[in-house]
Formats: structure tokens, C-alpha cells, sequence
């Protein structure tokens, strides 16, 4: 007769299938359960202190729990292995009708069958078959273990030990907990002194059983072990909202949690919002989310293997975009439009440890990552001084600065600076529009007199400033940039003025003008000492300063020895040389010499070998002095690496990178022998006549 006073209510060969559905909430309430009570927790004890008409309406839960669903494993478990004595198990009339209508009773003694053949029984159903369940369960416990009656028929069982091994090596098996609260309870319902699954497995291969027993204890097993595996390939969505479901009592506090704290998979909203969907004050729904963090802080490791599987792959994506990194989580199947913000609200909840730090707009992984205010900065002071900039040269800076750097990380953050764009993508070149540019003056004045000029004659104009240091960004990156400026457009290998580009004489002031008027007065070229003789004696522009802007201007341009005319301007090699002979000169080294000060210097024509390799070979000469480590600097003293000298001298691949330097520009090596100090310096045949006069 079922319920069996002072038994159980839940049979104990159907805890593992349904003994951690939930009681209903308003069952539960009425009876003075637990809020998260389950169907497992209808043991012995709702007997103490209620009515046999009050345990009824209990039973009544367990009863429609059966009565939806007969789960395979249970239907193949085997009853009365042993033929019992039908009057030893107290069932009642209706129960013990249906087993012999069912010829299964022979001379008082139930024949051995399944419990899907009692199922079939016309007139027997879910009452009937727990009704026999707890009737067995008084006669017959799950595991039997020292010595009592029947002990002579218990023996290990082949089949338990294989599913118990088969439990005892998933990974989760050491991981999950009896105070789990979505889990907790099936791992009691198979073993209630079991601390792990894995504990409750060595416990069971090595217990005793009768058949009937090893038979329905195996079942359970494979049941427990088929859906724990089957917890782990839900979507994180739906293991978060069980989560919630198992430590939050009432429907409505349980949506008030997912909206608040953003596990349903939105964003967290606001305790105003939240207020608003459930229907409840503000201050209910503060009460309700402090109660559900309280417990997850009291639980002891929930098992949550969605989440910590969504994070790792979160980290195999670093440094990413939020965007990114959600339609990843999607793709894999582990989330359904789940934000990242509610990702790092359930690992906050659940006391993970997350895997990224948010760098600006992007996820990195932990480190002292510059925070986009210094990348912002940097740059833009690096482009406001250079005009366009390398990744390279930024991740020196911000290591100076102290900070951890990482390339792919930095080259994601600084396009989502405002106003930055690409100049060289895959050389690492970008600029930031808006900011001042000294690049773009010097083109600007170049264009502005020469009208359209060949890249090559441009590239050699900007670096002519002694503000450049030399500094000239390859041709394609000085294109790039002169067309992203809008003033000019390309034609092949010419850049041309656009037109809205300014007059010359309106863009050039002062003695850069004076100088520039007196060569398209009479030149556009002219021996130095009859542009000097116009533009001093007769124009009254400073000797000094017609000595500087005849070195540094960028429109200005040195066509041979002594002889200087525009930039860009059409002008034969003949009439060059009926102004002075030329002298070219074709072998890498150029010069070699010492300057006043004690120093080796030795002037070198990049070579393209060069150029890609970073190293030039070392003059026989002063190979012998100077054999060595040197540290190395830029013209503005700027540490650019080490050089390291003897056959060869090696160590100028980072200068040339960070400064363009490109197949036939001249570099100018200066060593200091008693410092291990060396210099280099980039600029045209002008750098070198300067050394050759000791200046």
C-alpha cells in the first residue's frame, strides 16, 4: 500500500532518475519544505509530525513524476530474481491482483521479470509500481554491505565494477560535490556517504550485492554517469538557469536574479529594471539577489563545466574584440546570444578566475598592459613629431614607459584610437588624422612649388629638415599618407598637387620664399655661389640662414657638388655638368675618416642586400681597432640597439625599420672607442660632405 507508513516516499532503485526534480513550489510551501526541496528529500522523515492524509498529497508529487515518463535503464531492471513470498511484501489488493492476473505469482512466490513487463499490466500504473518499489525497498536495500540477513547470497558484482570504473574516470567525477546544489542530491540518491562521484564509484565496485541488486545498482550508475555527461553539453544559458532554479525558491525571484545579475545571457540590468520585469520593489529584488550571492558564497564549489569551457576558449582567443570572442562562444554551440557581459558576470558569481583583462575595447590576457589613454598619447605624439609611425617604434615607447607589450594585442588597440587609420598594414605603418604633422608640412611645400614630383625625389625632400633627423618613411607609406590627407592624388610613381592645394607663395614665408623666388627667377638650378650672390647680396637674406635653408629645406635639392636648384624641376644632366663635373660614386662604403674629436666615422650607400639584412660590411681599414660591442644611437640619442663589429657590422636591422631606411640612402656610422659609444645618422650625399669638412 503506497505510501508506506514510516518508508521512504521516492523508491530508492527510482533516486537516480527523478531525485533531483523539484517539489512543487506551492507543495513545498504548504508543507513547510525547503524552497529547493526535490523528490529525493521525501524520505522517512515527512512522516514526523504530519497526517497520513497530509503524506498523500506528497506521495501525489512523486506519483505524476512516475506516471510522465518510464525511463529505459528502469524498464530493464530486473524484479524478484530471488521469487519473494508475495505475502511478505504487504502490497496491496490492487497491486497483488495485477501480479497474478499476470500469472506472475507460482505457488505464493513471485516468478523473476522486469519492471517494464509490470508496467504493462492492464490496471497497473504508476501507484502499483511504487507501491512494489517501496515494498522491496523494506526487504531489499540497494547496497548491502557487512553481514545480515541474505548475506550469503551477496557477492561483488562484475557489471557494478565496470560502471563505477567507467564513472571513476570521467574527469567531473573528482570536481563534483555532495553540496552541489543541481547535482548534489542524485550523487546521495547513489551513495549517501559519498563526498565524489568518484568516491561514491570506488565505494560501489566494492560493495556486495545479491543479482537483483548488482543489476538495478549497475542501471543506476550508467543513468547518474549518462546524465552528468549530458549536463556537460548544454548551453551555458540553460546550465546557469538551473543553477539559479536549484538555490532560488520561487519563479518570480528566480527571474529577478537572471535579469539582475545578467545570467539569463543579457546584460546585468539595473535593480530598477529588474524591479520592473518581476513586479516587486526595488528593495524586494536587493533582498532577493543578496540571498541568492549568500548561498552561491556557503555552497562549496558548484560544478559549472559550461562556463568554465566557455572561458577557456574565451582565453584560446586572446587578445580579441568582445564581438569576436561572443561569436566564437556561438559558434562552438556553448552560448545562444549571450553576451560577454553577462560571461564576466557569471565568472564573478561563481568565483572563477577570468582568464582576460579589458584593455579599452579589447580583452587581453592579465598583464600591465598600457591602458589606451598612453597608447593614445604615444602615438599621437610620435605622429605629431615624424608624421607617420611604426608599431615597432610604439612598443619601444610604451616599453619605456613600463609596460607589457604584446604586437598583436597593440596593433588591435590602436584601431580603435579616434581618427586612426593604416598606412603600411603589413610593415606596421599608420598615422593618426588630426593631429599636427611635420611630414606632411614638408610635403605640402615640396607639392606646392614642384607642382607633381617623382615619390623618390619627395621621399629624399621630407627627410631634408633637420627637425627629420633624417627620418623618411618609404614610398609607399609617404603615398599613403599624402593621399589619405585628401590634398593630393597619385599618378604611377608621381604624387601631384590637388586642386585646392595652395599657391606656393602662399604656403612658403619668410626666407624659405626669398630663396625659392630667386631659383625660379633665375634658375631652377644655379651654381651655390649665384644664388648666393641674388638672394643675399642683392635680397638681403642673412648669409647664416641662407647656409641653413640651402641644407634643410625640402624643396630645395643638391644637384651636384656646388650646384643646388628645385626639387622636381626638369633639368638635364648636361646642364648639371656644364655647371660642375659630377662624381658618383658606386661602392657601398663611400668615406671613411675621424672627426675632430677622436672619433672613426665611415659613410656607406645602402645597398639592397643591406637594406633587407641589416648589416654592412666593416672597412679594412679600421677593422682591427674596432672590433666590439657598441651601443648604438640615433642622431636625436635615441638608443636603436647594439652594433656589434668584426668582419661585418651587425645590429642595424631596427634602426632601418623604425626610420624607412630604404636601398640607396646614405648612412654615416660614427665610433667612439673609449665609450663603446656609436652613433648612426641617415640623410643624403650633404651628411657626407659635412664629415668629409669636419663639421
Amino acid at each position: 500500500m503506497y505510501p508506506r507508513p514510516g518508508r521512504r516516499l521516492l523508491p530508492r532503485a527510482l533516486a537516480p532518475l527523478f531525485g533531483t526534480r523539484p517539489i512543487h513550489t506551492r507543495t513545498a510551501r504548504r508543507f513547510g519544505l525547503p524552497a529547493s526541496a526535490t523528490l529525493g528529500d521525501l524520505d522517512e522523515s515527512v512522516w514526523r509530525g504530519r497526517s497520513p492524509e497530509e503524506v498523500r498529497q506528497l506521495a501525489a508529487e512523486v506519483v505524476r513524476a512516475v506516471s510522465q515518463t518510464l525511463p529505459r535503464d528502469l524498464a530493464e531492471l530486473t524484479l524478484f530474481e530471488h521469487r519473494p513470498r508475495i505475502d511478505d511484501l504487504e502490497l496491496s489488493v490492487r497491486t497483488r491482483n495485477a501480479l497474478h492476473y499476470a500469472r506472475l505469482v507460482e505457488s505464493g512466490r513471485l516468478l523473476p521479470t522486469t519492471v517494464g513487463a509490470v508496467w504493462s499490466i492492464p490496471t497497473f500504473g504508476a501507484v502499483s509500481l511504487l507501491d512494489l518499489l517501496t515494498a522491496l525497498d523494506a526487504t531489499e536495500p540497494l547496497l548491502t554491505s557487512g553481514v545480515g540477513a541474505g548475506d550469503e547470497l551477496a557477492t561483488p558484482s562484475r557489471a557494478v565494477r565496470v560502471a563505477a570504473s567507467a564513472l571513476a574516470r570521467k574527469r567531473w567525477a573528482g570536481q563534483i560535490t555532495a553540496q552541489d546544489p543541481r547535482v548534489g542530491n542524485r550523487l546521495l540518491a547513489l551513495d549517501p556517504s559519498a563526498r565524489t562521484p568518484r568516491e561514491a564509484a570506488a565505494r560501489l565496485a566494492n560493495a556486495k550485492y545479491t543479482p537483483s541488486q548488482a543489476k538495478r545498482t549497475a542501471a543506476a550508475i550508467r543513468v547518474f554517469t549518462r546524465d552528468l555527461d549530458a549536463l556537460r553539453r548544454l548551453g551555458l544559458g540553460v546550465e546557469l538557469a538551473q543553477i539559479v532554479n536549484a538555490l532560488v525558491e520561487r519563479e518570480t525571484a528566480q527571474t529577478a536574479v537572471l535579469a539582475r545579475t545578467g545570467l539569463s545571457g543579457a546584460e546585468p540590468t539595473t535593480l530598477e529594471a529588474a524591479s520592473q520585469i518581476v513586479g516587486v520593489t526595488r528593495e524586494r529584488v536587493r533582498q532577493i539577489e543578496k540571498k541568492f550571492r549568500d548561498r552561491v558564497a556557503t555552497c562549496d564549489a558548484i560544478w559549472t563545466p559550461v562556463l568554465d569551457r566557455a572561458l577557456q576558449t574565451a582565453a584560446e582567443l586572446l587578445p580579441a574584440r568582445p564581438s569576436v570572442i561572443e561569436e566564437a562562444l556561438a559558434r562552438a554551440g556553448i552560448t545562444t546570444d549571450f553576451s560577454l557581459a553577462s560571461l564576466i558576470a557569471a565568472a564573478t558569481i561563481f568565483g572563477k578566475e577570468l582568464p582576460f583583462a579589458e584593455i579599452g575595447e579589447i580583452l587581453a590576457p592579465p598583464g600591465n598592459w598600457a591602458p589606451p589613454s598612453a597608447i593614445r598619447n604615444i602615438s599621437r605624439r610620435l605622429v605629431e613629431h615624424w608624421g607617420a609611425t611604426t608599431i615597432a617604434e610604439l612598443e619601444l615607447q610604451l616599453r619605456d614607459a613600463g609596460f607589457d607589450v604584446e604586437p598583436d594585442l597593440l596593433a588591435i588597440s590602436i584601431e580603435t584610437l579616434d581618427s586612426f587609420a593604416w598606412l603600411d598594414e603589413e610593415r606596421g605603418w599608420f598615422w593618426v588624422r588630426g593631429a599636427r604633422n611635420r611630414l606632411l608640412n614638408q610635403v605640402k611645400k615640396v607639392v606646392s612649388v614642384a607642382g607633381t614630383i617623382e615619390l623618390g625625389e619627395l621621399r629624399a625632400g621630407v627627410g631634408r629638415h633637420h627637425r627629420m633627423k633624417g627620418f623618411r618613411p618609404p614610398r609607399e607609406v609617404l603615398a599613403s599618407i599624402c593621399l589619405q590627407s585628401g590634398d593630393y592624388y597619385r599618378d604611377g610613381d608621381r604624387i601631384c598637387a590637388g586642386p585646392d592645394l595652395e599657391d606656393w607663395t602662399k604656403v612658403l614665408v619668410g626666407n624659405e620664399r626669398t630663396l625659392v623666388q630667386a631659383l625660379f627667377d633665375f634658375g631652377p638650378v644655379m651654381r651655390r655661389d649665384d644664388l648666393e650672390r641674388v638672394v643675399v647680396t642683392e635680397r638681403g637674406l642673412n648669409r647664416n640662414s641662407f647656409g641653413i635653408y640651402l641644407t634643410y629645406a625640402p624643396m630645395i635639392e643638391r644637384y651636384a657638388p656646388g650646384v643646388f636648384g628645385l626639387r622636381g624641376a626638369s633639368v638635364t644632366a648636361a646642364e648639371v655638368d656644364a655647371m660642375i663635373p659630377q662624381r658618383v660614386r658606386h661602392q657601398v662604403l663611400q668615406d671613411q675618416g675621424w672627426t675632430d674629436d677622436g672619433k672613426i666615422w665611415a659613410a656607406f650607400r645602402i645597398s639592397p642586400a643591406a637594406a633587407r639584412t641589416g648589416i654592412l660590411g666593416t672597412p679594412a681599414a679600421i677593422r682591427s681597432v674596432t672590433r666590439g660591442a657598441y651601443e648604438l644611437f640615433a642622431e636625436d640619442d635615441r638608443p636603436v640597439g647594439t652594433l656589434v663589429i668584426d668582419q661585418n657590422m651587425w645590429g642595424f636591422s631596427p634602426f632601418f625599420r623604425r626610420w624607412g631606411v630604404e636601398p640607396g640612402d646614405l648612412v654615416v656610422i660614427t665610433l667612439d672607442l673609449s665609450s663603446r659609444l656609436s652613433t648612426i645618422a641617415v640623410g643624403t650625399d650633404e651628411l657626407l660632405l659635412r664629415f668629409q669638412a669636419g663639421e
